[in-house]
């Protein structure tokens, strides 16, 4: 199974995530909570927990995410949220996602 996310930044300040550093990008992007394997695959960054891969890429207007395997929908939107909460530790932005 595939689903595609968008990462989007909602706050007054911009459009665009100020994660541009690769480094940066792959820290907030990990989720603290979970076991991750750090992939060499598609998109800026790759990893996979358990059975299904994440992939991100900047994309307009957002951060693109394609995940890949059978986790549940609902797993995968808790992981995301996760990640938008360590972005906006990381830079004080805040974002939302949007299922395509």
């Amino acid at each position: 199974m595939q689903a595609e996310y968008v990462l989007r930044r909602t706050d007054a300040e911009g459009e665009w995530f100020s994660l541009m550093d690769h480094e940066a990008f792959c820290a907030a992007l990990t989720p603290a909570t979970r076991q991750v394997t750090i992939l060499e695959g598609p998109g800026k960054f790759c990893f996979e927990i358990a059975t299904t891969t994440f992939s991100f890429v900047w994309e307009d207007p957002g951060i693109s995410v394609v995940c890949v395997g059978d986790m549940h929908i609902e797993e995968q939107l808790a992981i995301l949220t996760e990640l938008l909460e360590q972005i906006r530790t990381a830079t004080g932005e805040t974002g939302r996602i949007m299922e395509l």
